[in-house]
């Protein structure tokens, strides 16, 4: 079939992700200055072990696809510690995918600053997908690696490799709406100790 047949809002859709995570570049409290060091993957984030063909243009919702499954909260997330702030953007970014598949607008809510542009940019799809009753069918991204750049016990900042995943955006009767292209991002993300917890207060670019 003729992608001319496609609808208008595939085109719109197709870069979701990584224009959500590009909106905190000049967010207030980071750090304009810090440069992104050299990273190699995380021996701590393994690969997908199971792979499809990707699917066709017009799938239908009886495609078989990733099954969304509610990330848990890490113990060690809950720390205030260099290993518990990376634990936690670990935790936070699972929690956009599952936040994206099932869809659910409420796991990301107080995971992030009222500051973080990208944080609110990626509730408000998360919110959009469950109000038009629409998901992705496939995991929208993967952390690879993650660098920590400077900081202290309340503030630190962290060089952080995204893979944005090739994922379709589907709606209730199967239709693709949109489509993700696989790229690599470099991020920089930020995170602030609060209370009793760690919160994202920036995605800035690298």
């Amino acid at each position: 079939m003729s992608r001319a047949h496609r609808p208008r809002r595939l085109a719109v859709a197709a870069t979701a992700l990584a224009g959500a995570l590009a909106l905190s570049a000049c967010e207030g409290g980071g750090d304009p200055t810090v440069s992104a060091p050299t990273t190699s993957p995380s021996p701590a984030a393994p690969p997908t072990t199971s792979k499809s063909s990707a699917p066709s243009p017009h799938s239908s919702s009886t495609s078989p696809g990733y099954v969304a499954v509610k990330p848990a909260y890490p113990a060690a997330a809950k720390k205030q510690s260099r290993a518990g702030a990376e634990a936690f953007i670990r935790y936070y970014f699972a929690a956009v995918n599952y936040s994206w598949m099932k869809p659910d607008a409420l796991i990301l809510r107080d995971l992030g600053e009222e500051t973080c542009k990208s944080c609110k940019s990626l509730s408000v799809t998360a919110e959009e997908l469950v109000a038009k009753n629409e998901k992705y069918i496939s995991l929208p991204l993967r952390v690879t690696g993650i660098e920590y750049a400077l900081g202290d016990d309340v503030n630190m900042r962290f060089v952080v490799d995204i893979q944005q995943l090739r994922s379709e955006r589907v709606s209730a009767a199967g239709d693709v709406v949109g489509v993700d292209r696989q790229k690599s991002l470099k991020r920089i993300v930020g995170v602030e100790w609060g209370v009793d917890r760690w919160r994202i207060d920036l995605i800035g670019e690298g």
